[in-house]
């Protein structure tokens, strides 16, 4: 298995929590609130093949790969794992790409456990967790995403076709508008909007290009996607990457209460539901919450069903916006098009560390 850290994060995760099982609940910035609310039975990884599952069992591991159990692990062994596994995360690759380590595909195959491990794509949840509600003395499965402070911080909104967002410029004549496509400087974006403020030209949102990414929008609020378009474009002509400053200077939104209640609503769905590229239902499947694998190797929940509103305030505190490459995604390349002048720019949502 080659991973790159945040991936294989989630490997730490999954046996930090077989070592561990009261799950540490820490607050927005990640001081522990509660150890003795929930309590892992078990493990559970989803993917196209099948189930890989971890149960927990006295002072054992059981692991279940695709359906066949595999012989029982003791939680000793659990730990000196996991503690390697970290090791080699933190000493491994300085870079983002991927990178192997030998010792765990050796302990891996040692005991038969013969899968990567990777969550699948298009779905939000990386882990599954049987968790004992010890307030409530019952069992319940929640879904998790897995977050790393250990590698390249993590996007919640990819860049894609889908999160264009397309703007229409008012006021400028043909050689303006080449004059503007000449410019690439090394701030190009930001100067190119520069150029189209100092010939007179206006800015006017126009739309999501995907229907889809545009609906799901208006689902969370009917003025949402005017709102990240002023953001975006306020973002690049600005430098300014910071959503929850950019967000406060809104002129869509009439107070700073509504501002952010519309931004913490962008960012559940983004984290816990919403795809851009698909029609959403409005529901979130990650019900559970974030796990924070951090640096200092402790593993944290960040919890939606007892602490959701520390969630909130974790995510619009720590969440930014992102650059994607600008040649890939065309942005900011001035075209004609029925008497129209128009661009596009790309939304794309990251961690902040």
């Amino acid at each position: 298995m080659a991973f790159n850290k945040g991936e294989w994060s989630e490997l730490y995760a999954i046996f930090y929590l077989l070592a561990n099982r009261k799950l540490n609940l820490v607050d927005c910035k990640l001081n522990l609130i509660a150890n003795n609310i929930f309590s892992v039975e078990s493990i559970i990884s989803k993917k196209k093949s099948g189930v890989i599952k971890f149960k927990i069992q006295n002072d054992m591991v059981i692991p279940d790969i695709f359906g066949e159990k595999i012989e029982a692990i003791k939680i000793e062994e659990i730990i000196k794992f996991k503690n390697q596994v970290f090791y080699n995360i933190i000493s491994g690759s300085a870079g983002s790409g991927s990178f192997e380590i030998d010792y765990v595909n050796q302990w891996l195959e040692k005991h038969n456990i013969f899968t990567n491990f990777k969550a699948k794509s298009g779905v939000k949840e990386d882990i599954f967790l049987l968790n004992l509600d010890l307030n409530r003395n019952k069992k319940i499965e929640l879904g998790y995403s897995i977050k790393s402070q250990l590698g390249r911080p993590a996007t919640i909104l990819n860049a894609s076709e889908h999160t264009n967002i397309r703007y229409i410029i008012e006021g400028l004549n043909d050689d303006q508008i080449n004059e503007i496509n000449s410019i690439n400087t090394k701030n190009k974006l930001k100067d190119r909007i520069l150029k189209i403020y100092e010939h007179g030209g206006k800015i006017l949102f126009e739309k999501i290009v995907s229907e889809y990414f545009d609906k799901n929008l208006r689902m969370i609020d009917t003025a949402l996607p005017e709102a990240l378009a002023e953001v975006l474009l306020k973002s690049y002509s600005s430098g300014n990457k910071e959503l929850k400053e950019l967000f406060k200077t809104s002129s869509i939104y009439t107070s700073e209460s509504i501002t952010y209640k519309k931004l913490k609503d962008f960012l559940m769905a983004v984290s816990f539901g919403m795809f851009p590229s698909k029609e959403w239902n409005g529901k979130f499947t990650v019900n559970g919450g974030l796990i924070i694998v951090s640096k200092n190797s402790e593993v944290y929940v960040i919890d939606r069903i007892y602490y959701e509103d520390e969630v909130k305030e974790f995510l619009i505190n720590e969440t930014k916006l992102d650059s994607p490459s600008s040649s890939r995604y065309d942005m900011l390349h001035l075209r004609k098009e029925n008497e129209k002048i128009y661009f596009t720019l790309n939304l794309q949502v990251r961690y902040k560390n």
